[in-house]
């Protein structure tokens, strides 16, 4: 049950989500989708090891939340699949598309 409500948090803050409530992140950030494809154009590792770290930090909540997004992953699958997302979603924010792959990859 405590699994399932801290599911039920989590995607709450996804995008798209209605409610208010923010979290805060430090980093590189804000930072765009479209910031991400520029910096991956010119071989920048700045946001590639946040959203490492970001997604390493979401993994370790596992017990609690059984949340495990790298679970099975490399770094180039996994920039990848954001490579892709923010392609079509340019001007969302780099953690937004960060929550997408955690609620594409939950474990």
């Amino acid at each position: 049950m405590k699994r399932a409500l801290v599911l039920v948090i989590f995607l709450a803050l996804l995008p798209g989500s209605v409610s208010a409530q923010q979290y805060y992140t430090l980093g590189p950030l804000p930072s765009s989708c479209g910031a991400w494809t520029a910096e991956r154009s010119t071989g920048g590792e700045v946001r590639k090891m946040w959203l490492l770290g970001f997604l390493s930090g979401v993994g370790s909540t596992r017990d609690t939340t059984g949340l495990n997004p790298l679970n099975g992953m490399d770094k180039e699958g996994v920039c990848a699949w954001i490579d892709n997302y923010c392609g079509s979603h340019s001007v969302i924010f780099l953690v937004q598309a960060a929550n997408a792959f955690v609620a594409a990859h939950p474990r």
